[in-house]
């Protein structure tokens, strides 16, 4: 399976860990909070879903002014 181009940026704020997954063709950023008790791989992959949601989400959305 090939692994998308994202960037994975991770940040940790006391007892948070803030990850980051950016797509550099769209410059499409998501970030999602979680405990830094939590796995990172768990926290990395939904980081990754809800990326992949925001640009299907831009696919199938019309541009405004068009029917």
């Amino acid at each position: 399976m090939q692994q998308e181009p994202f960037i994975i940026e991770y940040y940790k704020i006391k007892n948070l860990l803030k990850v980051s997954a950016i797509d550099p063709k769209t410059k499409t950023e998501v970030c999602v909070f979680g405990s830094v008790s939590t796995s990172k791989e768990f926290i990395t992959d939904l980081a990754i879903q809800k990326l992949k949601y925001q640009l299907n989400k831009k696919l199938i959305t019309p541009v405004s002014g068009q029917s």
